[in-house]
């Protein structure tokens, strides 16, 4: 099915023995269906909706170009994105994010070395991450860290659990607004210790009478 205008259809079948050299469609691309959506191509089955790219043994890929921005984005898979097995985004030349045949995420990094790795620049390290710590990688060229963003009301935490236990130690802190104000508090199975801008004090749960 191919429409060009309301009243523009043609349909029916078309067998070819050899290769079309080239297709225009002016305005919408049916496949499945006759009546297509307002868009350039839709694609529609009773079952599972399929649409499979295969390429060579480089490239198997889609790209998406804004014609008034001059930016063109590639999606899939590539050589230059990682190695054949891996799938990729990528803008303007540049690799924006890579999932491994492996199981590996790279935010602007085509070599993961743990199973997040966010990149903002190269600090030298080619090494895998430590085993005990390549959850989550973050990499920069210089003072590189986490951000934790809480209203001032609140407090940002980090906890550590375990089986049977879900915040057996935790580094919290509270915000101005919260209490204990502008401070930092390191719990460890029940004892805490809480470090202020102005002092530090510590408490122990009690295990008798």
């Amino acid at each position: 099915f191919i429409s060009k205008a309301a009243n523009g259809v043609i349909s029916g079948s078309v067998t070819s023995t050899g290769s079309f050299g080239s297709v225009h469609i002016a305005d919408r691309l049916g496949v499945g269906t006759t009546s297509p959506a307002p868009y350039t191509a839709q694609i529609k089955s009773g079952g599972d909706g399929i649409l499979w790219l295969q390429g060579g043994n480089t490239v198997a890929s889609m790209y998406f170009e804004n014609q008034e921005a001059g930016s063109t984005w590639q999606i899939g898979k590539s050589t230059d994105m990682g190695t054949n097995d891996d799938f990729g985004f990528r803008c303007e030349g540049s690799v924006k994010m890579l999932l491994t045949d492996g199981g590996l995420v790279g935010i602007g990094e085509t070599v993961p070395l743990g199973k997040l790795h966010v990149f903002t620049g190269d600090s030298g390290v080619t090494s895998a991450a430590n085993t005990a710590g390549d959850e989550l990688v973050i990499e920069g060229s210089g003072d590189s860290g986490l951000s934790i963003l809480t209203p001032a009301a609140n407090a940002g935490n980090i906890v550590f659990s375990r089986e049977g236990a879900t915040a057996v130690g935790s580094i919290k802190y509270h915000h101005v607004n919260d209490s204990p104000s502008n401070s930092f508090v390191f719990a460890a199975n029940g004892t805490a210790l809480t470090l202020s801008s102005t002092n530090a004090s510590s408490s122990a749960a009690s295990t008798g009478s």
